[in-house]
């Protein structure tokens, strides 16, 4: 029942889901997506989902998530590093109060 502001990227490892309270519009953190980039076209938006994600709270507290899953994947050495720098450009951006936009 919360309210999310999905932004995509096609140029980015990850898309970044911002979560909004339902009831009262408090900013509930942001959960981040490790993906290939976004491909959109015509009005759809798709994507490759890369198991691993990080969850930011509102206070800045952050959480990697499903790096069991993650493991499992048959990924080649390019994408397993783009996964890495993907997650290391989330937490600066974090690091420095400054959510991607």
């Amino acid at each position: 029942n919360d309210r999310f502001v999905e932004t995509f990227y096609t140029d980015k490892w990850y898309n970044i889901f911002e979560i909004y309270d339902r009831d009262d519009g408090r900013l509930k953190g942001w959960y981040c997506n490790i993906t290939k980039p976004a491909v959109i076209e015509d009005g759809l938006v798709a994507y490759v989902d890369l198991a691993l994600d990080l969850w930011v709270s509102a206070d800045g507290s952050r959480k990697m998530l499903d790096e069991d899953e993650l493991e499992e994947l048959n990924l080649d050495d390019l994408t397993r590093q783009k996964v890495y720098e993907s997650l290391q450009e989330l937490e600066e951006h974090f690091e420095s109060k400054n959510p991607p936009r």
